[in-house]
């Protein structure tokens, strides 16, 4: 997925296994997403979706503030 773009080269393959430290801390992950979501293309991201929906309306809220806000409401345990 070429709109990750460069986060792969400072966090590793974003599809990979966890290779850092045996415990993320929230504030570790927070600052990942951050970075990941910085170097996102939204345009690109959704033109890769699209076709998997049925309403693609929802699309249309779809940016880098959008996603940074969904991050801060994460919950880790």
């Amino acid at each position: 997925m070429a709109h990750w773009g460069s986060a792969q080269g400072r966090f590793g393959i974003c599809s990979g296994d966890w290779t850092g430290p045996a415990h993320l801390s929230r504030a570790d992950l927070i600052e990942r997403l951050h970075a990941v979501i910085a170097r996102l293309n939204v345009d690109q991201a959704r033109q890769e979706v699209a076709h998997y929906l049925k309403d693609r309306s929802s699309l249309g809220l779809w940016s880098r503030a959008f996603f940074l806000q969904i991050v801060e409401q994460v919950v880790t345990i």
